[in-house]
């Protein structure tokens, strides 16, 4: 039974899930659109991407949250960077070896110019999780959505120095790093003001900002525990950022939604505001990990090699193919989560002395 780990972060589970859904959503719905008409589409909604941007903010937020004063030894740190590696690793590795084995099987099917590297150092990279810090091979990586996932560790191995930054400047940190996300997002669109763009910073530099501003958040409870009405803003602001990727609207403001959206959901949590719908989806955001990372599958398979190239759908069936499609990610994800990821996780958490039971692991929101 799925059920959130905790009652302070109901707002922010509700938008972990919420920014996978749309992360889903951006890698399939153009296969309701002529083959003809994608590359276009595609330049328009490139913005759903700026999601996972959210999931760095996110993330910056729990992980400050949980481990506030937890992380200030080498034996601390190694401690963290454990319980980090048990959350994430396990599942990657899986879906990495799996993304292997699929594609020598429809590889020869598929154009070369979309098929993953095979290079070995490539590969190498993919399997520890440091291809986005030294990235390279085309971009084409088995299971390609674990490139945030690696800069996420990055952020991991930097939170001490951010965590002590944070401290430093007390509350102010958090109009310091507000500063310096407007600063990075002025460089990157001050030539052409699309989300195209930002999406293609370099990764670390990419989720810097945003979980750096998570972080600095966390320090700042006190500052945002005075903004009223956060749980009346944060639905209306997930969807207008939604709707701004969908049409194309400029990437600075469809950034500033998305910064926006978070802040608003961290300041319900901080003042315990949850909204009886978020309530009753946050328990959700136990799957966003796994959505993230299996989704690609069930959309190579079923919409993309079968329904698209296969079958040549149109779009009447190719819906009903993709409520079918997104039923089965919601269903293997789930089982995922419960039969893999949990005792994966725990298993890795018991390694080297065993599993420190003084406050739960937060899951990941990265990806």
């Amino acid at each position: 039974m799925l059920k959130s780990t905790s009652e302070e972060m109901l707002n922010l589970d509700f938008l972990r899930f919420y920014a996978s859904a749309a992360i889903v959503w951006h890698h399939s719905h153009e296969f309701l659109i002529p083959e003809a008409q994608r590359a276009t589409v595609g330049e328009r909604t490139a913005g759903l991407a700026l999601f996972v941007d959210l999931f760095f903010l996110i993330s910056g937020f729990v992980i400050a949250h949980v481990y506030r004063g937890r992380v200030t030894s080498l034996p601390q740190f190694g401690r963290f960077m454990q319980r980090r590696i048990g959350r994430l690793f396990p599942l990657h590795l899986l879906t990495f070896v799996l993304a292997v084995a699929m594609w020598a099987v429809i590889g020869r099917f598929a154009h070369a110019d979309h098929a993953p590297s095979n290079d070995p150092s490539c590969m190498v990279r993919t399997v520890f999780l440091a291809h986005a810090i030294f990235p390279g091979c085309n971009g084409l990586y088995y299971n390609g959505v674990n490139w945030s996932i690696s800069a996420e560790m990055l952020m991991y191995i930097l939170f001490p120095l951010l965590s002590l930054a944070a401290v430093r400047a007390r509350g102010g940190g958090l109009f310091v790093v507000l500063g310096f996300t407007a600063f990075v997002a002025f460089l990157a669109f001050r030539v052409n003001d699309t989300a195209r763009v930002w999406t293609d910073l370099y990764p670390p530099i990419r989720a810097l900002p945003s979980f750096a501003l998570g972080v600095s958040a966390s320090y700042a409870r006190d500052l945002l525990a005075r903004v009223r009405g956060g749980s009346w803003l944060t639905v209306p602001l997930v969807v207008a950022s939604t709707v701004a990727a969908m049409i194309g609207a400029p990437g600075s403001a469809q950034l500033a939604l998305i910064v926006a959206t978070g802040l608003s959901a961290i300041a319900a949590d901080v003042r315990g505001e949850v909204l009886p719908l978020v309530r009753r989806l946050a328990p959700l955001g136990q799957l966003t990990y796994s959505v993230y990372l299996w989704h690609g599958f069930f959309i190579l398979v079923l919409l993309n090699a079968a329904g698209d190239k296969l079958l040549h759908l149109s779009p009447a069936p190719m819906v009903a193919l993709m409520m079918f499609t997104y039923a089965a990610i919601a269903i293997w994800s789930y089982l995922s989560w419960r039969y893999f990821e949990t005792p994966a996780r725990r298993w890795v958490d018991g390694l080297l002395g065993g599993r420190d039971k003084s406050r739960p692991a937060p899951s990941p929101v990265g990806g």
